[in-house]
């Protein structure tokens, strides 16, 4: 027997971790193609912050 291409978890909400209890170590922007950015650029950019404990988490914000 072969495993499905894909798993549906019990998860529904999308948050896996509380993140009000970490601290924030850094924050970087990135575009579309993968450049790093000091301030956010137009557009889409991709949020990347890396915590103390060396855990990370990335979103898409529009600017």
């Amino acid at each position: 027997m072969t495993s499905p291409a894909f798993k549906i978890g019990t998860n529904t909400s999308g948050v896996n971790e509380n993140l009000a209890t970490k601290t924030v170590k850094s924050v970087r922007y990135y575009d579309l193609l993968g450049n790093e950015s000091a301030p956010p650029v137009q557009g889409v950019n991709v949020k990347v912050t890396t915590y103390t404990d060396g855990t990370t988490s990335a979103i898409k914000v529009m600017q």
